[in-house]
């Protein structure tokens, strides 16, 4: 009786096991999907921010930095591109974590807190957070003066993060969140006189100081971070795709002819 016991509980062992092994390999098939599933719909949707920087509506059609790197993207796969425009970081990163598109593109910034909720490609630019002020008015030269300061940032954003970190050597550190204004609309309000100081990537001010020349950066408050797409958590795949794509156009020198 004892012999048998064993070679029934062996068995189950052995039935536990090949089911596990399937399982597996369906889990293996669905996540390599991803591509596969692209090409076979012939479109890539990817959501995004209306940004100078970004994307934008010009003359001759669609221009910005990350839409010429995304249709990059979608040529080497032979399929066409879908753009799902959103108001803010907060509604971008909302919208791909419901699956509304394939990965969102829209000079997101990787931090440790967004890799504890989202799934990040790999890094395709480095980008440092400037204070911005309005030439010819009283600014803020470090950190300490900032606290004099009144700053408006957009809500949701790496921006904020950073804030927060800064605030726990600085406790005197305010700031106002917003989803009314981009970073931009914050911009052109610093640049009008209507807000002292707000806080950008350096490559954003950068362009946006060819529309509003009178924006100068005070000091930067971060470290260079890296931007990166974000991927809808069930095309995990595509991390691997992206990584081998980014890597390829890198090396022919493409990224940097953007």
């Amino acid at each position: 009786m004892r012999n048998i016991n064993i070679v029934i509980y062996a068995w189950m062992l052995l039935f536990l096991l090949f089911v596990g092994l399937i399982g597996l390999a369906v889990n293996s098939c669905d996540s390599d999907n991803a591509v596969s599933e692209i090409k076979k719909r012939g479109t890539l949707v990817v959501l995004m921010r209306n940004s100078p920087t970004i994307y934008y509506e010009g003359p001759e059609g669609p221009k910005g930095f990350e839409y010429d790197l995304v249709s990059a993207f979608a040529r080497s796969l032979g399929v066409e591109l879908e753009i799902k425009i959103y108001d803010s970081i907060t509604d971008l990163l909302a919208a791909i974590q419901d699956g509304e598109g394939d990965f969102a593109s829209g000079a997101l910034t990787r931090t440790s807190d967004r890799e504890e909720t989202y799934l990040f490609g790999p890094d395709y630019y480095t980008v440092r957070q400037v204070v911005v002020y309005r030439r010819g008015t009283n600014h803020p030269e470090n950190l300490k003066e900032l606290t004099d300061y009144e700053i408006e940032i957009i809500s949701g954003s790496s921006y904020e993060e950073r804030l927060t970190t800064l605030k726990k050597n600085y406790p005197d550190l305010s700031w106002t969140a917003t989803d009314e204004y981009s970073t931009e609309q914050l911009l052109q309000r610093v640049w009008r006189g209507q807000l002292e100081c707000t806080i950008a990537d350096e490559n954003i001010a950068a362009v946006n100081r060819r529309y509003f020349p009178g924006l100068n950066i005070a000091f930067p408050i971060s470290e260079e971070n890296y931007l990166a797409w974000v991927i809808n958590p069930a095309r995990q795949s595509l991390a691997g795709e992206l990584k081998k794509w980014f890597q390829k156009f890198k090396s022919q020198g493409k990224l940097e002819a953007l």
